[in-house]
Order: structure tokens, then C-alpha cells, then sequence
């Protein structure tokens, strides 16, 4: 069969997607794209020869790579999983892997998965065998709801009828996302006796030690998976499947990762490990409370008090080594600091063992608090991981170790990875921890996949978010791959559809402070908050819905007050990072409610769904309060910095090495100093703070129809700002119709009644005063007046890109 040709009779002006699916409209990109897909995903694996040391030369082989870059509109589901159908019907097998689960469902249970199905049974006779792949933590376990819900019963715990609805679907086991399916709604949430919010999903998760009767339908899904020929997962799995390919997938030909941004994250979410002293201390707290509410003599409470008091000690010494000194600059304390740390590290793992022994009824009187005990215990093993490291650092500052994914690293390439282990601290939650981290475990999980799979293709809408990075030498970087390992299809930036929705933006005065006040250790400025919270109400008018994207939690005891000043108490919706409660879940409960009007959340910048089930967005209004600007981390930069210098070095290296042999038309790769590697790494950093904010202006625009507006709370976003204008030139590439919408708002005036879609004349957004707003009530009606009569715009000459009028 010929797979262009097939493509070509799906996609055409009139061809049989045009004839047979309904609602399906012609789109040239599309039609591009899948033929770029056709072309990159049977490209198969390269081989090279390589001399080891001893002089004999050995065979390597790996995947070939492919780049399609594609923004949101442009059909990239559709295409995919047509080429994709195609090749596995004719024996290929195809991994498909997406970061959200939200889109791994879209595309498993999707139509345009049954499209292209039943397109591949069509053009050859078979139909391919589909199969999702999930974590075991996305799978109910029935005996640990059982246990929760004795738990609920012996707390007194008064279960809503949403409670009882999910305890008994979990009692015969399942996906989370079918019963969100069959109920519409996430697991729900719980108030214990003492007021802390319980999530039943949390809870009652699957875990590889539960009973094997709760593994049945996971085993069963794993077994599908492997007899499957095309297969839906995660980057977290196909990452893990290049460790373990006979525990993995088996053989895969061909891997179609969408949303290849955010591998990245994958990568480092599988080799990162947090661990923060203050938990531990939360725990003892909850733990002695519940104890002391059954009254009971029986159950001695003095492991209890001593693990509350020995984990505050350790809390405050740890707090105590990074207290007043800069995050940028710090590494393991020595001398007297980290022994006294070790010391409070040994008295807490002895309490909290002793404590932990009562909870699981080892010793008389035990308790049973399922939600408790099971997170002493992890947080007791982790507290002993780090107990070891530290005893090994009281001695010497040891703070790096070296370490690999693999036993054997073949010549010619570089598996092995730098962990950093470093103290941790947060200056906006005042609060210390522990931290590891992979410096570049992108290269070393990709490596390992390589090796064992046909072609890799990688698509997304922000690959190459940076106007001189057309060739995606960014991504290259960050993979580690070369231009030699392109297959048959060179990397493409395909255009956005046209006429493609409509985007209009507001932007923020250059005399408004930054968010920050300078030196401050993360202290808010009040004129920026006060900018930003009219900003919102400004946006929301009389009757408009705001999404409001913060950058971190932080952000919401600062706003949250006034605008509930604003607008009541219901009408503002706050994620909380405290309930457990997961973000499509909070977004649609949210969403629903009539008197909502504002919603925070610093997590739906990307990868989450933001239409009603009619499939209409549910506001029309996007703030921005400020920029997701990445702070760096100089611990790990410097490390990574050292990594690259080093890599480079044995690079070259080896070419010369080759040339020496007689290799002619080699290219020796250019010297990267430590100048150079430190501004590779600042550009990457920046390439990932402009993919964010491009992602986030996503969420506005998602249909040709919609229409939108942006408001940009953050001074520095502006033509002319050092920090913010690689942004601001970002928007106007990937949204030019903006250049011409654009409008500054200065604040709050009195008496224009056009509001925010009126027309001032001098090109301001001249915002009407809604009654009881929030900047009269904060700062009162005069000194509102004067600060609006004061105010400037940033950008009253539009910087337009290049190619508009």
C-alpha cells in the first residue's frame, strides 16, 4: 500500500474525509501536515558503525527523528492518527504518547481516532487493534476504598451522597476517567473531623503492593497494551518503556509524541525528588490530634509528641541553614549546621518509626488511619534516603554524585547523568527542603528510547517559539539529537489556519511597579496588586467570565480579597492547592456554576480543556497578572553548564579521533566554553518561560469562531522592555491581527460608559467605574482619579511584525 497516496485520497478537497465525516472541512495546512506525517513516521532507524577503544568497530542503531511544528487549529489529531491507523494495519507498531491525560482520552475515545480506524479497515481490510496504557496510579483500588470508607464511618464522618455514589463504583474497581465519564465529575473531596481536606482519588489510587485482585483490570489493560498494534499512553510511559523495553511495549516501530514541549517535563518530573521536612511535621500534628480524639488509654501517644517535636526541631534547623542567604548561591551547609541537622534526621526517623509501628497495630491499641499512616510511611522511606546522603556529607561537602541509567554505556554515546543534590529554599513560602535533580535527563531517557524504537516524531504548537529558530536547534539541544538524524521528512513550522479567530490585547502602563518590590525576599507591591486586581474587574464588566492564569499560588491571598470585594464571595472561584482536587475537575465545577465570574488558577496555562460540553469557550476574557518568567536555579545551571562543556569536549574528541582514521566530509562540532554553555542554558530557560505564556494565550482562542481579549497585567510586557519584550514580540508572530486590536489600560476612569469594548479615540481602553469596585473601595474615589488622570501607556507606537500593514 502506499501510504502518500492514501493520505492524499483521506485529505483531499474531495476526498473521503470530506465524504464521509461529518462536519470535515477542507484544510489545505492539514492536508500538509499529513503528508509531513506520511513521509516522517516510517522513516526507521539509522545505523552507524563505531571503533571502540580496543580497535574493533561495533554497529549502533537508532531511532530517526522528525519535527513537524503546528499550531493549535491546524487538524495535527486528525493527521496523526490517520498516518498512524495506516501503519499499523499494515503491521507497524505505533505508540502514540501525550503529556495530559486529557488529551491521551481525546485521542483514544476521540472521533477522529474512529475516523481514522475505520478509514485503515477500508483501505486494507484490517482494522488495527487500539490500546490505551496508563500508570497504575489512574486505576482505583477496590480494598483501599473499603478501608476508607470504614474510616469515614469510625471518624464520624457524615458522607454526602456524591461520597457514597463514588465509594460504590470503587468498590468493583476502574479507570478515574471512567467514572468521571459515567458521573461527570472527579472523585470527590473530603472534611475530616479536624477540618483537612481529603481526596478520595489520592486515597484510593492503585499501588504495586495492593492485593492482586485490585490489579486485575491494570495487569488486564497491560496485556492489551502488548498484543495492541496501535497504542495510546503517556510521555511518562514511553520514556520508561526505553529503561525497560520487555516490561514496556515490546517492540515499537514508530513513537508519535504530540505535545513534545512538554517531554521535557516528563523527563525531569521522573528523576526529580522533593523532599520538604515541614510534612513530616504535619503529620505527627494530624496524627496525635486523631490519636487524642479516640480517648483511649490504650494507645501510648509519647512516639507521637516526641516525632511532633523532633520534626519542628528539624524544620527550624533546616529553615535555620538557609534562612537570610541566597538560594543562587547555596549548597550543603558544613561544620556545625549539618550536624546538627543529621542529629534531628535520626531522632525523627526513630519516633516517627515507633509511631508508625502503632499506627499499623504492630503494638497494642493500634489505630488504623489508612490516609496517615500510608503517607508516615513514604515520607519516613524518603526521610531515610536522605538521612544516608546527609551522613555520608557530615564529613566532606559532598553535594554532587554521579550516577547512570544504564550498566554499560556504549562507546560513542553518553547515557550517563549528573544527580544534584542540593538544600532547598523557598522565599515565598519561607520554607526549606530537600531537592535532586537530573542535570539533562531529557538526553538520557531519549537516548535510551532511541535505541530500541524505529522513528521518533515530534509535534507540538510550540517547538520553536523564537523567531531565529528555524531549523529547531533548541529542541535539538535540549533532546540531544543532530541534523544527521532527521529521516525522510526535514523539520517543518506550519502556518496557523487562516482567519483563525480574533484576539484583541490590553496592555499595562511602563509606570506601574513590577510585581515584586526589589531585594525583598518575594515581597508583594501594592500598586502592582491594585493594578492587577482592577485590571480583572475591568475585564470581567457587567457580565463577562475572566480566567485569571497566576503564576503561583502565592499570588492568590493577594487578589483573591479584592475582588471578592468586588464581586461577593461566590463569584470568585480560587484553585486550592490544599484540596487535592484536580484541575480539569476544579475548572469544570467552576465553569458550571451561574454566579461565577472570575477563576484563578496557575495551572491552566496549558494541556486543559476550557469549552462546555456544547463545545462553545466559556469566556471570552484572559489575564495575564504577570509573566511566567522561570526563576533559574544557579546550583543546577552551573552543573549542567560543567556537563555541557564536558560532553562537547569528548565530542570532538571523537570526531578527531575519526577523522584520524580516515572519515572524510566530517563536520567537527564548534567549542562551547563556559560563557557559551551558560547562554545555551539562559536561552533555553527563556524558550520555556515564552512557551508557557504562548500556551497560556491558547487557552483564549480555540475555534475559528472565538473571539477574545488578553489582558497583560505585567509592566514589563511592552515593545520596549528589556524583560518582557521577546513576549511581546512572541504575540505579535504568533497573533499578528493584535498590532491592530491593541489598546493600553491605565486604570479605572469615572464616566465613559462604552466600557471595555468602546472606542476612546486616543487608543486607551477607557474602562468604566462598575459600582462598588474594587480600586473605589481600596483606594477611595479621589485618589483613584488622580492615579487614572497620572497614568501613561507603555506602547502608544505599536511595534507590528514584520510582513502587516
Amino acid at each position: 500500500m502506499d501510504i502518500l497516496q492514501a493520505v492524499h485520497t483521506f485529505f483531499r478537497a474531495d476526498g473521503y474525509g470530506q465524504k464521509h465525516i461529518d462536519g470535515y472541512q477542507y484544510n489545505e495546512v492539514q492536508h500538509d501536515l499529513a503528508v509531513a506525517f506520511a513521509k516522517a513516521m516510517p522513516s526507521g532507524a539509522k545505523t552507524r558503525e563505531v571503533k571502540k577503544d580496543d580497535g574493533t568497530n561495533i554497529t549502533l542503531s537508532s531511532a530517526s527523528l522528525g519535527i513537524l511544528q503546528s499550531p493549535t487549529g491546524t487538524g495535527k489529531t486528525l493527521a496523526y492518527a490517520v498516518v498512524g491507523a495506516l501503519l499499523a494495519a499494515i503491521g507497524k507498531r505505533v505508540v502514540i504518547s501525550t503529556y495530559t491525560l486529557a488529551l491521551l482520552r481525546q485521542v483514544h475515545n476521540g472521533k477522529d481516532m474512529r475516523a481514522a480506524l475505520d478509514y485503515a479497515e477500508k483501505i486494507t481490510g484490517t482494522r488495527p487493534k487500539l490500546a490505551q496504557k496508563l500508570g497504575r496510579g489512574n486505576y482505583v483500588s477496590p480494598s483501599r476504598a473499603a478501608k476508607m470508607r470504614a474510616w469515614c464511618a469510625s471518624e464520624k464522618i457524615e458522607l454526602k451522597a456524591s461520597d457514597k455514589q463514588f465509594f460504590q463504583w470503587a468498590a468493583s474497581g476502574g479507570l478515574f476517567m471512567a467514572y468521571r465519564e459515567e458521573y461527570g465529575d472527579e472523585p470527590p473531596i473530603i472534611r475530616s473531623s479536624d477540618g483537612d481536606l481529603i481526596s478520595l482519588r489520592a486515597e484510593t489510587a492503585l499501588r504495586a503492593g495492593d492485593p492482586e485482585s485490585d490489579q486485575a483490570l491494570y495487569d488486564q489493560d497491560c496485556e492489551d497494551s502488548r498484543d495492541a498494534n496501535l497504542i495510546v499512553t503517556t510521555h511518562h510511559s514511553i520514556l520508561l518503556h526505553g529503561k525497560a523495553p520487555e516490561f514496556g511495549f515490546g517492540a515499537v516501530d514508530v513513537v508519535l509524541s504530540d505535545e513534545a514541549d512538554r517531554i521535557s517535563d516528563a523527563a525531569e518530573s521522573l528523576s526529580e525528588r522533593k523532599f520538604r521536612p515541614i510534612d513530616g511535621e504535619r503529620l505527627a500534628s494530624r496524627l496525635l490530634h486523631a490519636i487524642q480524639q479516640e480517648n483511649s488509654a490504650s494507645i501510648n501517644t509519647g512516639p507521637f509528641k516526641a516525632f511532633l517535636k523532633e520534626s519542628e526541631g528539624f524544620r527550624k534547623t533546616l529553615d535555620g541553614c538557609r534562612a537570610g542567604k541566597s538560594v543562587k548561591t547555596m549548597n550543603v551547609p558544613v561544620g556545625g549546621d549539618l550536624l546538627a541537622l543529621y542529629g534531628y534526621m535520626q531522632k525523627v526517623h526513630k519516633h516517627g518509626n515507633a509511631a508508625l509501628k502503632i499506627l499499623q497495630g504492630t503494638a497494642t491499641g493500634g489505630k488504623d488511619i489508612p490516609h496517615m499512616r500510608d503517607g508516615l510511611e513514604v515520607w519516613l522511606k524518603q526521610l531515610t534516603q536522605w538521612k544516608q546522603w546527609i551522613g555520608k556529607s557530615v564529613d566532606a561537602d559532598i553535594h554532587i554524585k554521579q550516577a547512570t541509567l544504564v550498566d554499560e554505556v556504549e562507546p560513542g554515546d553518553d547515557a550517563a547523568v549528573t544527580w544534584v543534590r542540593y538544600l532547598s529554599w523557598s522565599p515565598l513560602r519561607e520554607e526549606g527542603g530537600m531537592a535532586q535533580s537530573a542535570t539533562e535527563p531529557l538526553k538520557a531517557y531519549g537516548w535510551l528510547l532511541r535505541k530500541c524504537i524505529g522513528t521518533w516524531v515530534l509535534t507540538s504548537a510550540t517547538l520553536a517559539v523564537k523567531a531565529k529558530d528555524s531549523t529547531f536547534s533548541s529542541a535539538r539541544g535540549e533532546f540531544g539529537f543532530s541534523a544527521q538524524d532527521y529521516g525522510n521528512q526535514q523539520p517543518v513550522k506550519f502556518p496557523a489556519p487562516r482567519n483563525f479567530g480574533h484576539l484583541s490585547l490590553r496592555t499595562t502602563p511602563a509606570n506601574i511597579p513590577n510585581p515584586f518590590i526589589p531585594k525583598s525576599g518575594g515581597a508583594y507591591n501594592r500598586e502592582w496588586v491594585e493594578h492587577a486586581t482592577g485590571m480583572i474587574v475591568a475585564a470581567a464588566g457587567q457580565d463577562k467570565r475572566v480566567l485569571v492564569l497566576t503564576r503561583s499560588y502565592n499570588d492568590h491571598p493577594e487578589l483573591v480579597p479584592l475582588l471578592t470585594q468586588a464581586f461577593g464571595m461566590n463569584a470568585v472561584v480560587s484553585q486550592n492547592k490544599e484540596s487535592g482536587e484536580r484541575l480539569d475537575a476544579f475548572l469544570r465545577r467552576a465553569s458550571r456554576s451561574h454566579e461565577t465570574r472570575v477563576i484563578l488558577s496557575p495551572g491552566a496555562w496549558e494541556g486543559v480543556e476550557v469549552r462546555t460540553p456544547d463545545g462553545k469557550v466559556w469566556m471570552t476574557e484572559l489575564v495575564i497578572p504577570r509573566l511566567p518568567i522561570i526563576p533559574t536555579n544557579k546550583i543546577m545551571d552551573q552543573q549542567r553548564a560543567a556537563n555541557m562543556v564536558n560532553a562537547n569536549a569528548d565530542s570532538i574528541r571523537r570526531y578527531m579521533q575519526r577523522v584520524k582514521d580516515g572519515e572524510k566530509d566530517l563536520v567537527i562540532p564548534k567549542k562551547i566554553d563556559w560563557s557559551a554553555a551558560e547562554t545555551i542554558l539562559h536561552d533555553a530557560n527563556n524558550t520555556k518561560s515564552l512557551r508557557i505564556f504562548i500556551q497560556g494565550v491558547g487557552r483564549l482562542i480555540r475555534g475559528f469562531d472565538d473571539r477574545g481579549t488578553l489582558w497583560v497585567g505585567d509592566p514589563r510586557f511592552s515593545a520596549d522592555a528589556r524583560q518582557g519584550q521577546a513576549f511581546y514580540d512572541l504575540l505579535m508572530r504568533w497573533r499578528p491581527e493584535t498590532a491592530m486590536d491593541q489598546r493600553g489600560f491605565r486604570g479605572m476612569p469615572d464616566d465613559d460608559p462604552t466600557g471595555p469594548g468602546g472606542a476612546p479615540g486616543d487608543g486607551e481602553a477607557e474602562v468604566p467605574v462598575v459600582k462598588s469596585s474594587v480600586l473605589s473601595l481600596i483606594l477611595g474615589e479621589s485618589d483613584r482619579q488622580s492615579k487614572a488622570s497620572n497614568g501613561r501607556l507603555s506602547n502608544n507606537k505599536v511595534k507590528k511584525p514584520k510582513g502587516t500593514s
